[in-house]
């Protein structure tokens, strides 16, 4: 993850403010992606966040300054036994 957050500022030199702070309210609100627009939001001003629709900006500009701790959602690990696509079968059971 060093690598990537040294290579993020680079990368998004070149693409103005705007564009980034779309690109962050963007990749924010999928699940897949929100660290990375959290990342991207840091690179922009306040400002430019709050061109964001709704109050999704500055949120994610308030967030983009705080350490960021990975949220628990979608993480449950699965139980010993796993899943099974078998489904539950009586033996000896016949219609």
């Amino acid at each position: 993850m060093s690598a990537e957050a040294e290579t993020l500022p680079s990368l998004l030199g070149g693409i103005p403010e705007a564009t980034r702070a779309r690109l962050a309210v963007y990749l924010y609100g999928r699940s897949h992606t929100h660290e990375l627009g959290i990342r991207i939001a840091a690179t922009c001003e306040r400002r430019a966040l709050q061109g964001a629709p709704g109050l999704v900006g500055d949120a994610l500009h308030d967030l983009s300054r705080k350490p960021y701790a990975p949220t628990s959602v979608g993480t449950r690990s699965m139980s010993s036994k796993g899943i099974s696509l078998g489904g539950s079968h009586q033996v000896g059971a016949r219609a």
